[in-house]
């Protein structure tokens, strides 16, 4: 057995094991000891800022996995990040220039949820990361995943106006539209919140390209919540979405909720939403 931060000791628990039966390795790695293996094409790369969730949803169980939420520090490792000798302070800055001098040119910044790099620390400090990896000659682009809807401020939505770096794209999670479900999931926000954050974002960004997910069939979601959730998408219009039935796992809060929906309504209720996000990414495509 090893942790998510043990991969360094895998290959002693294997040697181990041969011997000795079953090793239980938990907690006895060094996070991030390994050195980077980059397996996605030679023109991007991906850069995890944090680890670990405090959102808690009611249907995932991250925070029972991965820890409490844990931001990459900026402050820690102060390395000389830029060949002008201007110093960074900032370990992902530095891992960040080394994936440039790699032929790396477009950054995608991930986590269990980017857009609260910083708040364990007492407050974000996601836009003053991007303004520092942006300072990166070889970088020419960068990329923002798993945006939480709750945590896009204005100044977020400044800095994609206005930086020439980011991409005009943002992954929003947004896994329901409908009031009483995102609030059994523990989703901040409603669909009142969501639309009006889609408008503000169009309104500043121009040509703000947007993906979301969904989850379909979460228990006790009713037909007519079901078909909400398809003229949701019809009015947010988003440029592209992934359907997900919902995954009862244990140990979560929603394992234990009474109205489980069957497995054949559930994929259903799947398919039609790509049916429904068909026509507008056709649209889109026109």
């Amino acid at each position: 057995f090893l942790g998510c931060s043990d991969s360094d000791k895998l290959l002693e628990s294997l040697e181990r094991s041969y011997s000795e039966g079953r090793i239980n390795a938990v907690g006895q790695g060094k996070e991030s000891a390994a050195e980077r293996v980059l397996t996605t094409p030679a023109h991007y790369a991906y850069l995890k800022i944090a680890d670990g969730c405090d959102n808690f949803c009611t249907y995932c169980l991250i925070p029972k996995i991965r820890g409490r939420y844990r931001s990459e520090p900026m402050e820690k490792l102060v390395e000389q990040a830029l060949l002008t000798a201007k110093k960074m302070a900032s370990k992902l800055v530095q891992e960040a220039q080394a994936l440039a001098q790699s032929g790396v040119r477009e950054l995608v910044l991930v986590a269990q949820d980017t857009t609260r790099y910083g708040t364990d620390h007492g407050e974000s400090r996601f836009v003053e990361l991007i303004r520092k990896l942006s300072s990166l000659e070889n970088i020419r682009s960068i990329r923002l995943l798993y945006c939480y809807p709750d945590q896009i401020d204005d100044a977020l939505i400044a800095e994609l106006k206005n930086n020439p770096k980011l991409v005009k794209y943002l992954d929003i999670p947004f896994q329901h539209s409908e009031d009483r479900i995102l609030k059994l999931m523990n989703r901040k926000g409603s669909r009142e919140d969501y639309l009006a954050l889609l408008k503000k974002l169009r309104e500043n960004v121009e040509g703000i390209a947007v993906r979301s997910t969904f989850i379909a069939g979460f228990p006790t979601e009713t037909e007519e919540e079901a078909a909400a959730l398809g003229m949701f998408l019809k009015e947010a219009k988003l440029t592209n979405c992934g359907f997900f039935a919902y995954s009862r796992e244990p140990d979560t809060a929603a394992y234990r909720l009474k109205g489980q929906i069957p497995a054949r309504v559930k994929q259903r209720r799947v398919k039609e939403l790509y049916g429904v996000q068909a026509e507008i990414s056709r649209a889109f495509l026109h």
